[in-house]
């Protein structure tokens, strides 16, 4: 449990506001494939954006998790996250 907060820290601290989709990949540990909508500011024009990257994390043996994989991609729908899209 402590290791998916810390996991959780890192995802906010990271500016993460969705994760749009994931799924799970098991090979000498796991591998994490997600879609996630990251939010910041942009300071040369002084705005806050958002945009979707696409992420691997990878979780060995131990239970370590890493980035292995962080790229801007627009792999995620702008109008609705995960949340509201499994409420229905």
């Amino acid at each position: 449990m402590k290791r998916n907060l810390r996991f959780a820290v890192i995802l906010v601290a990271l500016g993460v506001i969705s994760i749009e989709h994931a799924e799970r990949q098991s090979a000498s540990g796991s591998n994490f494939r997600m879609c996630l909508k990251a939010g910041y500011h942009k300071e040369d024009d002084d705005v806050d954006t958002t945009e979707f990257v696409k992420v691997i994390v990878h979780r060995n043996l131990n239970q370590e998790h890493s980035l292995t994989s962080w790229v801007q991609e627009n792999c995620g729908d702008d109008s609705e996250t995960v949340a509201q899209r499994s409420g229905r």
